[in-house]
């Protein structure tokens, strides 16, 4: 899966007449987004209707409780999507959903993207300092496997909710985002095609 292109905001943005925003199609993919603008929230509505680029309510809805990818909102809505469900994407009311609390710090453990790729966060000594481990592989068409490994230290950013990784040429950049954990790296972390970007679920 290749890195997030981190376009400016939200596909919603953009500009009328006299500066005002009116909505716009949303991309098709979260991954489109600015990560620093995504949130991860809990619908509220006890039906919530998303609606696709021409305002027709997307078949299936969302109901009270599930958990959302978000951008930020203009003219009182929010592009919505549901992880791993490419058919329930779209525009929302920025009021059906409520955002999940920013977390105090990552949570350590195993984390999984899909089968090719994974992550593991622990504790590297008393003061609390976090060791990422991982692994990624890109089957390739002739059979073999091409590999990435991760094993070193993390460190905060500039913001709270921001989180860097570098050993040699390999960098990444890890953004917290509810029950997920949104990663970017810069294409260098193992052999050809292999990427940690994505989005991972805490598992254990």
């Amino acid at each position: 899966m290749p890195a997030p292109a981190g376009p400016a905001g939200c596909g919603l943005e953009r500009g009328a007449a006299r500066g005002a925003a009116t909505p716009a199609p949303c991309p098709e993919s979260w991954n489109a987004l600015n990560p620093a603008t995504l949130r991860a929230a809990r619908v509220t509505a006890v039906r919530a209707v998303l609606t696709d680029a021409r305002g027709t309510p997307v078949p299936l809805g969302l109901g009270s409780g599930e958990l959302v990818l978000q951008g930020p909102a203009v003219a009182g809505q929010r592009c919505t999507y549901v992880p791993g469900e490419a058919g329930r994407s779209g525009t929302l009311k920025a009021g059906d959903t409520e955002p999940l609390p920013l977390p105090a710090a990552l949570d350590t453990g195993t984390w999984e993207r899909d089968a090719n790729a994974g992550l593991t966060l622990k504790a590297r000594d008393a003061s609390g300092a976090l060791v990422l481990t991982g692994s990624a592989v890109f089957p390739t068409a002739g059979g073999s496997v091409n590999v990435g490994h991760l094993n070193g230290p993390l460190r905060r950013a500039d913001s709270p909710r921001r989180w860097l990784y570098a050993d040699g040429d390999c960098a990444l950049t890890l953004w917290p985002l509810g029950p997920w954990l949104l990663v970017q790296d810069n294409q260098k972390c193992g052999g050809l095609n292999v990427t940690f970007a994505g989005l991972y679920r805490h598992v254990r």
